[in-house]
């Protein structure tokens, strides 16, 4: 095993980020919007990286490997992330595409354990929906037929 990582000598001396979870609407009525949500919030992830954080995306991580039309996997999804707001150190709500039912069951979950909660855009406030969804398309970090590939089974 290598003992270098980013030039520290050893893994002893690691970084300390603050762990953020993300929330981020991802359930939508159609295969577009369902990859529209997966590429904001890779969007989101990638923002809160270059904030200095270590975040934590359980919405963007867990529906590849469960099926989110079933409640009960659903459920088990949400359960499973929410076991990770213990440990974290802030929650940030990106809001650009509106705020989901999930993202209101994880703000409950946050206020039961003290997390301080920022709310992040990142686009301006001002642009619609639909200029927004138009820009996460043409600002996609990866090709959207590589996320449909994962994602897209979800309307199939």
């Amino acid at each position: 095993m290598h003992n270098q990582w980013r030039g520290y000598s050893s893994m002893a001396e690691k970084v300390v980020l603050p762990r953020v979870q993300i929330e981020s609407p991802f359930s939508a009525p159609t295969l577009e919007g369902t990859i529209i949500r997966a590429a904001y919030t890779q969007m989101a992830i990638h923002h809160s990286l270059t904030q200095h954080e270590s975040p934590f995306a359980s919405h963007w991580m867990y529906p590849p490997v469960l099926n989110d039309n079933l409640p009960e996997e659903r459920t088990l999804g949400m359960e499973a992330g929410f076991a990770r707001y213990i440990e974290s150190d802030l929650i940030a709500l990106y809001l650009d595409l509106g705020m989901s039912g999930g993202m209101r069951a994880g703000l409950e979950v946050a206020s039961q354990y003290n997390i301080p909660i920022v709310e992040r855009r990142l686009y301006d406030a001002a642009l619609t929906l639909e200029e927004i969804e138009a820009r996460i398309k043409k600002d996609a970090i990866r090709p959207l037929d590589a996320l449909a590939g994962v994602y897209g089974w979800i309307h199939d």
